[in-house]
């Protein structure tokens, strides 16, 4: 288990109807919040796919944090994708990542199926997550990857690095989640 999810155990079963994330057209507790994190982590969990990598492809907001926390549940490798980045950088970074799946809106979904060939709407995964039971897995997951990101490719090519929930410890490990959360530009104050 990942220090996000023991830190977002924690706050459901001490503060379970105090708000956890707020964007401004949408706020959820913590209690609800663990709920769509359990449920989209036995939802990949489900999948049979060859190896455990999702590239999120998706505006700022509670979706996004829920697939991303949600796979780091799941053990699988999150892999955000920047709606700013032109066909060549995306392409590049496809390329490092390799991608199971991509996550992306309906409006981007034909755009996206370009390139890449196993591209799903998160419309249409939200209505196959909400299925899924809302027990934690609790899986060792130290030794598994939680989060893929790229340099910014300066010397001509990005590169990709990976973080391991092994090598982050209590703490610190929450303070990288929410680090990658903020760098991402992913919540806004």
């Amino acid at each position: 288990m990942t220090a996000i999810i023991e830190f977002y155990q924690e706050h459901a079963n001490d503060f379970p109807d105090k708000i956890a994330i707020q964007t401004l057209s949408e706020k959820t507790t913590y209690r609800t919040w663990l709920e769509r994190v359990n449920q989209t982590a036995n939802w990949l969990h489900s999948l049979s796919l060859s190896y455990h990598t999702v590239g999120i492809l998706l505006p700022n907001g509670i979706p996004f944090l829920q697939l991303f926390t949600g796979a780091s549940a799941a053990g699988w490798t999150a892999v955000p994708l920047d709606l700013k980045w032109n066909r060549a950088e995306l392409t590049a970074r496809l390329g490092l990542a390799n991608p199971s799946i991509i996550i992306t809106t309906n409006d981007l979904y034909n755009e996206v199926v370009e390139f890449h060939t196993n591209v799903w709407s998160w419309e249409d995964c939200l209505s196959e997550i909400l299925q899924f039971p809302t027990i934690p897995h609790n899986l060792e997951l130290s030794h598994l990857p939680f989060y893929m990101g790229f340099t910014s490719g300066t010397t001509g090519k990005p590169k990709a690095f990976r973080l391991f929930a092994a090598k982050l410890h209590g703490q610190q490990a929450s303070i990288v989640h929410f680090l990658i959360f903020i760098l991402l530009r992913r919540i806004q104050f």
